[in-house]
């Protein structure tokens, strides 16, 4: 006599079930952005490049360039200056397009 298959359990927690829905998470769904930063090498920030090539100190030219940005973005307190507030900074420091 054929048995009649038992209907698949989900394997999605209850609160999933119907789509979710308000800003619960289930906790198996956010460890994602750890197991990507686990693939990552090892390598010090100062120490060397992704390469294992030692990075060269900064020109003068790039460190004025940072230091003009970091007082821009604390003068408007802003994180993220948007690409024409850099061209902005750019120009001020007497960058022309040629």
């Amino acid at each position: 006599m054929p048995t009649t298959p038992k209907p698949r359990k989900s394997k999605r927690p209850p609160a999933l079930e119907n789509g979710g829905g308000g800003a619960f998470r289930a906790r198996s769904v956010a460890p994602r952005r750890n197991a990507r930063a686990a693939r990552r090498p090892n390598v010090p920030a100062g120490d060397a490049s992704a390469d294992g090539e030692p990075e060269e100190a900064p020109s003068e030219d790039v460190l004025e360039f940072l230091k003009a940005v970091d007082d821009y973005k604390r003068r408007n307190a802003r994180l993220f200056p948007s690409f024409s507030e850099i061209l902005s900074i750019l120009r001020s420091l007497g960058y022309r397009k040629e």
